[in-house]
């Protein structure tokens, strides 16, 4: 499941860079872009969370952590910023996918809510658009 939300990420991310996705793309717009590619994800919209940031340089960047002190899973600070030509762009996109195996569920986990969080990131530089 993994490979399938990094293809999706990677797409909508080559839409960002090369200046295909308009300023002020809504979550739920972000969301299908990446939902588009990967199709594989069940239920991939209700469960897919996006933070598409601007940094100042690669090596500064500050991101949030998806996860509270108690292991829950947090979506403050995320938003969608596509950024202009030439600007450093962060896409990041997390999958909360259920886990229905019992035994292997405990240890698959990463989440209090039976769930394995996946995630992807991209970051690049977009194009002079």
């Amino acid at each position: 499941m993994s490979v399938v939300l990094e293809h999706g990420t990677q797409d909508a991310a080559r839409l960002v860079r090369t200046g295909q996705v308009p300023h002020g793309i809504t979550r739920p717009d972000f969301i299908d872009l990446v939902c588009d590619k990967a199709t594989a994800l069940p239920d991939c919209a209700a469960r897919l969370e996006v933070d598409v940031k601007v940094i100042s340089d690669f090596g500064s960047g500050s991101l949030s952590d998806p996860f509270d002190n108690a292991g829950n899973f947090i979506t403050t600070g995320f938003g969608v910023d596509v950024g202009g030509p030439d600007e450093i762009i962060v896409v990041r996109t997390f999958y909360q996918w259920p886990l229905l195996t019992p035994g292997l569920s405990a240890a698959l986990s990463n989440m209090p809510t039976n769930h394995r969080l996946l995630f992807a990131s991209q970051a690049m530089k977009n194009e002079p658009f």
